[in-house]
């Protein structure tokens, strides 16, 4: 079998967003968030056999209203034809 090419992303989230909703069937209700992302980056890619490695540093900008408290980065690698996640790591930022 072939070996299979993967790629390593970098996720920066944020939770504990709210949302006031006006009108529709939700209208009146605040709608709360969680492990919304942010920002998307692929930080790089490497055949998926044993030994590979891969390294970068990826810079993810904030935007001023975003609440630092509640942000998390998660990083993950993904197999690139059947997008099957084969490892992941998260941890918040505080």
């Amino acid at each position: 079998m072939p070996a299979r090419k993967l790629d390593a992303y970098v996720a920066l989230f944020e939770s504990g967003l709210e949302t006031a909703v006006g009108r529709g069937e939700n209208g009146g209700h605040t709608l709360r968030s969680d492990f919304v992302v942010r920002r998307l980056e692929r930080a790089f890619s490497l055949e998926g056999k044993a030994g590979a490695h891969g390294e970068r540093t990826v810079a993810l900008g904030l935007d001023r209203g975003w609440k630092t408290d509640n942000l998390g980065v998660a990083a993950f690698v993904q197999e690139a034809g059947t997008l099957r996640v084969a490892a992941a790591a998260v941890r918040a930022l505080r």
